[in-house]
């Protein structure tokens, strides 16, 4: 069999509002990475740069445009930024802990899984209500997608932005992965 040429790219930031280069950077990177005849893109984390829905909408009409809004194309993972969304301007930093704390974090991850939804077509999950964890088999390889976002605490993640797998996730992985 031959062999399956990955290309990892990870925060794009994509925004249709703020830092509009991102989005020449990110179809330069990705025609490169064509050009190099990849096999399949694992985009992980902060796609957006604002977890809003239009700048989910930017990269979804930027992947299709690169023709890559296909699972066997593309695994896409979710980001900090893609639930809370980020500090852009000076003035968002003292306004973002409190935004952060309003975020409706299971809405985010489905409007993430919605708009992207052909990426995770075909996708194994670990819990049939939730996207995260998940795998996707791509001949002999098999990629397992993590949400490693955590959720709001008001001392433990105030700004949206400190990582952990809880032990639901690791249960449900391990399940996932004992599976046939």
């Amino acid at each position: 069999m031959q062999p399956l040429k990955i290309a990892h790219i990870s925060d794009l930031h994509l925004s249709a509002e703020h830092h509009r280069k991102h989005v020449r950077y990110a179809k330069r990177l990705i025609a490169y990475a064509q050009e190099q005849e990849v096999d399949h893109f694992v985009i992980t984390g902060d796609i957006a740069a604002n977890a809003e829905k239009k700048d989910f909408e930017l990269a979804r009409h930027l992947f299709r445009a690169q023709g890559l809004l296909d699972p066997s194309k593309l695994t896409l993972i979710i980001g900090n930024h893609d639930i809370y969304g980020g500090v852009h301007v000076a003035k968002d930093v003292l306004s973002f802990p409190k935004r952060c704390k309003h975020v409706n974090y299971k809405e985010n991850v489905e409007l993430f899984r919605h708009t992207f939804r052909e990426a995770f077509d075909k996708c194994v999950a670990g819990h049939p209500d939730r996207l995260f964890p998940f795998a996707k088999v791509l001949g002999d390889l098999m990629l397992v997608g993590i949400n490693s976002v955590a959720r709001y605490s008001k001392l433990g993640n105030p700004i949206g932005s400190n990582g952990e797998v809880d032990d639901g996730e690791f249960s449900r992985l391990e399940m996932m992965l004992a599976s046939p």
